[in-house]
């Protein structure tokens, strides 16, 4: 990203108002019609600047003014530069898993002429659970829904002091335990709410 002779982003002199020609690379261009090089090199260009702008935190609106779009023109190019940037991202990642799994097959075959060797037992174990992690085929993990020991899963009830709740949040209170006692069903006589005689 340019910096300006007073240490700030592209977006700062637009954010003042006070966006010269010379502050931002070149002048503000006027709007351009037609097709060829040289509208692919401006778009090109112009993701490039609405980028820098946006990273600088400026808005769609006033990159448009200062680039000679409209708002929602520098708003397609922000799209078009993200969606080219997750394309890339994407080919990246590919590449690498690729890599990985030579790499890891490479190894797993290197070891395997000595597989009845303890390490060389291990390296293949550890090598083909990278490489199932890598593919998303290994087991999921089980967790544990309990509590210490096995037991259930204890939760603190707080309790709130009274005092602290106003006459409306009292009165809400109560029409919702009413509503509760209303929809549950019948307890029986040996079965308690905690802390009732």
């Amino acid at each position: 990203m340019a910096v300006d002779g007073r240490g700030e982003g592209p977006g700062a002199a637009v954010e003042r108002g006070a966006a010269a020609p010379g502050e931002l690379g070149e002048a503000a261009a006027p709007p351009r019609k037609g097709g060829g090089r040289g509208a692919v090199a401006r778009g090109l260009e112009n993701r490039r600047k609405v980028m820098d702008f946006r990273v600088a935190g400026v808005t769609f609106e006033k990159i448009g003014r200062q680039l000679g779009i409209t708002k929602q023109a520098a708003h397609k190019h922000y799209r078009r530069a993200m969606a080219e940037a997750q394309e890339r991202t994407d080919e990246l990642s590919d590449q690498v898993a690729e890599l990985t799994r030579r790499r890891l097959d490479a190894l797993i075959s290197a070891h395997w002429v000595s597989r009845a060797d303890p390490r060389s037992a291990e390296v293949i174990i550890r090598a083909e659970a990278l490489r199932m992690k890598l593919e998303g085929t290994e087991a999921p993990a089980r967790l544990e829904h309990s509590g210490k020991d096995g037991k259930p899963i204890e939760v603190a009830h707080t309790v709130m002091p009274l005092e602290f709740l106003s006459d409306e949040d009292l009165a809400a209170l109560k029409e919702i335990a009413r509503r509760a006692a209303v929809a549950a069903p019948s307890a029986p006589a040996d079965v308690r709410p905690t802390g009732t005689a």
